[in-house]
């Protein structure tokens, strides 16, 4: 036992003089939040906690689900929220998983199998990453949104059995996006199934925050969209033709295998749903468009390295490990809440701020936090 625990701490040590080491932090209260990603500010309003409130007085103490949703665990809410997201989006069944994470290990690991052959962006999140190894089919990486390279590698693989391409909407580390047209038309004259997560897109991009894939929606294999970030809560709702649900449910083992979430949790979602397309979203869209155009003017303006286009994301890159480091402690200490992005999140010599826009921002807090950036060089 000793051992292995001088093994753990040897492990946490050497990350800690690398500089590497995360830990658990909370930010200030009062801190300006350019670091989360409730880009549409439903939990820092409170729009949130009123959806809650009105599904009070619950009308059952039964709260827990207590079992997976093929034991005992499946509710009418779950029916309830799957019906309403796969209506929002326009497709013809949702399966909701605990998270992004479950959501995409599960689906991917269930759909592909060794001899599929998956083209993915080199950029793509660790839950898609990870649910191609576990598949066990073979994989390529195309450079990141580039599909000149892209195309490169599809002529050059091939295989009896069927090609994916995976990418997503928006990148959390760049805040940019592929081109959907020209990415469905590649998947098209090559005869390939694509996977989209929409992680960063849902409830801020497309007509009422469909995403990136509406309205070309139907032409995409599978969509994945998180529930974390613009709506505000949790959970991962897999989408795509109607065989893709019942498929999911007899072979996703993040599903299968995993106690249902509470089921007032499903009914919250549902409302949220709901919710997006209303006026006051769609004015909450617009304003976070106009906010990240401003960030994105001003910085550039100040002569930071930006992502290329405006974004609710917006990188500033840095570089240097060192730089970054102290630039976000500096601006915590001015009460602005940001977070240095490191190996191995990035790669080395690549290290950022990584800000989020929000449509609760204002703009004297955009004026401030570039007025903090400036003074931190």
């Amino acid at each position: 036992m000793q051992s292995w625990r001088d093994e753990l701490q040897q492990a946490v040590t050497e990350r800690e003089h690398r500089r590497l080491l995360r830990r658990l932090e909370t930010s200030p209260a009062g801190s300006v939040d350019f670091s989360s990603n409730d880009y549409l500010s439903l939990n820092s309003d409170g729009t949130v906690k009123r959806l809650f409130e009105s599904l009070l007085p619950l009308s059952t103490q039964d709260l827990g689900s207590t079992g997976s949703r093929l034991i005992r665990g499946h509710r009418e809410a779950f029916d309830r929220a799957e019906r309403a997201f796969a209506d929002w989006v326009g497709l013809d069944g949702a399966l909701l998983f605990h998270s992004g994470y479950a959501g995409n290990v599960g689906t991917l690991q269930a759909l592909l199998s060794p001899g599929d052959l998956v083209f993915a962006d080199r950029l793509c999140h660790a839950s898609l990453l990870d649910g191609i190894r576990l598949s066990g089919a073979t994989r390529h990486y195309f450079r990141h949104n580039d599909l000149e390279h892209l195309s490169e590698l599809l002529r050059k693989h091939s295989t009896r059995k069927r090609r994916w391409i995976v990418t997503e909407s928006v990148f959390s580390m760049d805040g940019d996006r592929p081109d959907r047209d020209a990415l469905l038309a590649l998947a098209e004259q090559n005869d390939c199934l694509l996977y989209l997560d929409e992680a960063h897109a849902i409830g801020v991009i497309g007509e009422a925050g469909r995403g990136l894939a509406h309205p070309e929606q139907q032409r995409f294999a599978v969509l994945s969209y998180p529930m974390g970030k613009a709506p505000g809560l949790m959970g991962c709702f897999v989408a795509g033709p109607p065989e893709l649900k019942a498929f999911l449910v007899n072979h996703a083992r993040s599903f299968i295998y995993s106690t249902a979430q509470p089921p007032l949790l499903a009914d919250l979602l549902r409302l949220v749903i709901e919710e997006m397309g209303t006026d006051e979203m769609e004015k909450r869209r617009i304003r976070l468009r106009k906010l990240s155009e401003l960030l994105f003017k001003r910085l550039n303006e100040e002569g930071f390295a930006t992502g290329v286009t405006p974004s609710h994301i917006t990188p500033i890159i840095l570089g240097a490990e060192e730089r970054t480091i102290q630039t976000a402690t500096r601006l915590k200490q001015q009460g602005f809440s940001v977070f240095a992005i490191r190996p191995p999140t990035v790669p080395a010599g690549a290290c950022r701020l990584r800000i989020s826009v929000h449509a609760g921002n204002t703009e004297e807090e955009i004026e401030g936090l570039v007025t903090a950036l400036r003074l931190s060089r």
